[in-house]
């Protein structure tokens, strides 16, 4: 029988495969830092560190991608009801266990032992369908008919990937005379509203998502492209991801560092920096940059963006707190990347402790400002 497991200590002899802490990095999948093949152990197991990290899901997915169907998963635990913020109780690591496996599994025994508890489950359903493979992408392009050079420069880098099978589908102004072969092209009829000035993004986005052929999404605003190295990175990352988000460059290759980032949530807590994060960095505060998203269609499908929401409407934040609570796991694969001609953000040519205590302190003077000028502007106001 082939095994695994996490622990806090770093031996485990009986197993063949052992993860500690060490191994605690998100940007690391752990098939590809040993070698193992997906979906092939017959047993993985994690003892107690699920109750005390905040990487508790990307632990339950990464030995997720281990385990073959009907194998066991195996988790051991301090048994507590108490819901705690120092760790976490039984109740909170069933939530966590089911909502992160997407229902694929069946609790089969529960063993107690004094203050200690065993969840046995049983691994029913694969995590990919058969028909999804890193060779095969649905890619949307999000344009509202202005930048026709942009929008074909992206198609361009996408056809230049040489990805087995794919396609393209434009929702938006998009003119079909042109003297030029793309490839596999999709148009569709563009969202408009009534009464309204505001941009439909969200209708758009999920008119693709609605449309797309392939488990794998890539879905980008038209001041995007591909670096020549991206799909053969993606074949190095691999194909069992939720949500991927990859570093957002400008031509300098400096950084956009909305590429990766919290953003506070509810809206009205006060004094909640939302902050760019280093890529080595995680948090349950996470985004999805709307201009970028990297997923999978099925997941998409289940619940889309909100339609209420549009351009600046912070519809982004709101669909990535709708995919938390859906069990996704948000990651970031540091080695790719995209370019940008432009983000709401000026780019960073680096992100040295200087930099970054310029920027903390930019945050405090920020909030100074804004007291100031909101009473002021009130005052001006009265009058």
């Amino acid at each position: 029988m082939s095994t695994a497991s996490w622990t806090y200590s770093k031996f485990r002899l009986n197993d063949d495969f052992q993860f500690s802490e060490c191994d605690l990095d998100h940007t690391i999948r752990i098939y590809n830092k040993y070698n193992i093949k997906p979906e092939s152990l017959d047993k993985v197991r994690v003892d107690f560190l699920i109750q005390k990290e905040k990487l508790v899901r990307y632990v339950i997915k990464e030995l997720d991608i281990l385990l073959k169907v009907n194998g066991i998963f195996e988790i051991n635990l301090i048994d507590s009801k108490n819901h705690s913020s120092y760790f976490l109780s039984r109740d909170q690591v069933q939530y966590e266990f089911s909502i992160s496996t997407d229902g694929r599994y069946v609790l089969t025994d529960i063993e107690k032992n004094g203050m200690y508890l065993k969840l046995i489950y049983t691994k029913k359903i694969p995590i990919l369908f058969d028909y999804d493979s890193i060779n095969k992408w649905s890619f949307g392009i999000i344009t509202n008919g202005k930048k026709l050079d942009s929008v074909n420069h992206l198609i361009k880098t996408i056809i230049d990937q040489k990805i087995p099978e794919f396609e393209i589908i434009i929702c938006g102004p998009y003119p079909t005379n042109q003297n030029v072969d793309y490839g596999p092209i999709r148009i569709l009829s563009d969202v408009e509203l009534k009464e309204d000035i505001r941009f439909p993004i969200s209708a758009k986005k999920n008119k693709i998502i609605s449309d797309a052929k392939f488990e794998n999404l890539c879905i980008l605003h038209d001041r995007f492209s591909l670096p020549s190295c991206w799909f053969d990175q993606m074949k190095l990352y691999g194909n069992y991801f939720d949500y991927l988000c990859l570093p957002t460059l400008d031509q300098f290759h400096n950084r956009f560092a909305v590429d990766w980032m919290t953003f506070g949530f509810p809206l009205t807590r006060r004094l909640y920096r939302n902050n760019s994060l280093k890529y080595s960095e995680w948090s349950t505060d996470l985004i999805i940059q709307g201009g970028a998203i990297v997923g999978k269609s099925k997941k998409m499908r289940r619940y889309k963006l909100d339609e209420r929401l549009h351009w600046g409407e912070l519809e982004d934040l709101h669909f990535s707190k709708v995919a938390y609570l859906d069990g996704a796991l948000i990651s970031i694969d540091p080695e790719n990347y995209f370019f940008s001609e432009s983000v709401n953000h000026i780019s960073l040519k680096n992100q040295n402790l200087k930099a970054r205590l310029k920027n903390h302190f930019g945050w405090i003077y920020s909030i100074f400002i804004s007291y100031y000028k909101f009473k002021k502007a009130i005052s001006q106001f009265s009058k």
